[in-house]
């Protein structure tokens, strides 16, 4: 069995790679094995922005908020922004 540590050193190489889909799978199992973990869940909304899954981003995020596992606030107001990007189909 894998521990978390292992899981989230994997997920953030398959990052490093832009490997966005199997980054998510190893963050997600890492944070089965250790919920509310504030770094594996900020890795977890960060790549899941840079895989375009706005929605499971900013669950993510919440869950930090809720966990009180750190502080999101900023990282929810980039999210938003983000979103709003999206949804007017780019940033300038």
């Amino acid at each position: 069995m894998q521990g978390p540590e292992i899981l989230e050193k994997s997920g953030y190489c398959c990052q490093q790679l832009k490997e966005w889909d199997r980054a998510i799978i190893y963050y997600e199992r890492a944070n089965l094995m250790r919920p509310d973990s504030a770094w594996t869940l900020r890795q977890l909304s960060v790549v899941c922005v840079q895989a375009a899954q706005y929605d499971k981003s900013l669950e993510s995020l919440q869950a930090i908020r809720n966990a009180g596992a750190g502080k999101c606030q900023h990282l929810i107001a980039l999210w938003r922004m983000l979103d709003s990007c999206r949804r007017v189909g780019g940033c300038i």
